[in-house]
């Protein structure tokens, strides 16, 4: 029939989906139903998709980004499951058997755990109705007896993360805090504080703007004195009942004190002042991602988070409205209370 059919997991989601002509949306849903709810997991089948994994590990190893928030994770919430990679390790792929496999499967794929979301040229009714004949078998709960594991709340336990490899040529620094989750109050101030720090990359700044004297972002103008401090970024990342917030910074090794320093200094600054004008660059930035969010695969992606989290589907104008009506007093507020004088977990 023509369609595309993909999967991708989180820290607390796994999301599967098709895209597929408007008459085949029965068939996606068709296929997808007896994919969840019928897997025979054949032993050979899952040797195979071990080698995938492990393939998929092999390549995530190689960013140094991804290694270094792994670490970050770890040191956060190493006492519970949040702190695991995503991917898993070697010996970890390696045992998984079938049992493990249908266990976890039972335990999870039941209907109160699961969204359903279509998005494009879908009627409503007619989606409903499809989900209801080809989903009829699902389980409204899970069986009796089996436990899901990892549903208490991590607590944010701060430490230091160091991973040496003399073979790099960077030192890739990471300076996070514990930070508000996706039902706090303070989730939209986070939003906007990450656009506020914003990225920063040196090989991709025009030399005019590499100019201190030419920058508008306070965090750049700053970056932009330590030329061998190539990269910033900032990250927020909340989740259901706990969240990171930080700065990630790519530069030459010898500057990696400084680069923590500066992970550790741009909150504080925050927390004693911020201009009107960084809030307002960063609403506008808030307002164009909204603006472009225009395709199917992210609109589902878009929806079933808010459902996930907040039991309902949050519109682009609302969130513009939310965003509109915080103030530079709203941020330095956040700052003070969530990042001044905080214990945080660096990693290096």
């Amino acid at each position: 029939m023509g369609a595309h059919l993909n999967a991708f997991t989180s820290r607390e989601m796994t999301i599967y989906y098709m895209q597929v002509f408007r008459k085949n949306v029965e068939n996606a849903v068709d296929i997808l139903g007896d994919m969840l709810l019928n897997s025979v997991y054949d032993k050979g089948h899952l040797e195979a998709e071990k080698g995938t994994i492990l393939q998929e590990l092999e390549e995530v190893n190689k960013d140094p980004m991804e290694v270094l928030l792994e670490n970050v994770y770890f040191s956060a919430y190493r006492d519970h499951m949040m702190g695991q990679p995503i991917l898993g390790d070697r010996l970890n792929i390696c045992s998984v058997t079938r049992d493990m496999v249908v266990n976890f499967h039972a335990a999870n794929y039941f209907g109160e755990n699961m969204i359903v979301v279509g998005t494009g040229d879908v009627d409503h009714k007619e989606l409903v109705d499809m989900v209801k004949h080809h989903f009829a078998n699902c389980k409204r709960s899970p069986p009796e007896g089996l436990e899901r594991e990892g549903m208490n709340r991590p607590i944010y336990n701060p430490g230091l993360s160091m991973l040496r490899d003399d073979e790099m040529e960077d030192c890739h620094v990471g300076v996070f805090y514990n930070a508000p989750s996706w039902m706090h109050e303070d989730y939209y101030l986070f939003l906007l504080l990450e656009r506020i720090f914003g990225t920063y990359s040196n090989d991709q700044s025009h030399n005019q703007l590499k100019d201190v004297a030419n920058q508008y972002n306070s965090v750049a103008s700053f970056l932009g004195k330590h030329p061998d401090i190539t990269k910033q970024q900032a990250i927020y990342s909340p989740y259901s009942d706990c969240g990171l917030f930080g700065n990630y910074l790519t530069g030459k090794e010898a500057l990696a004190l400084k680069m923590n320093y500066c992970g550790l200094q741009f909150p504080t600054k925050f927390a004693d002042y911020i201009d009107e004008s960084g809030v307002a660059r960063a609403k506008q930035r808030i307002y164009h991602e909204l603006a472009s969010l225009d395709t199917t695969a992210e609109v589902m992606q878009t929806i079933g988070q808010q459902v996930f989290y907040w039991n309902r589907r949050v519109s682009r104008c609302e969130i513009a409205k939310r965003i509109a009506r915080i103030t530079p007093y709203d941020v330095v507020r956040t700052c003070y209370n969530w990042l001044y004088n905080a214990v945080l977990s660096p990693s290096f």
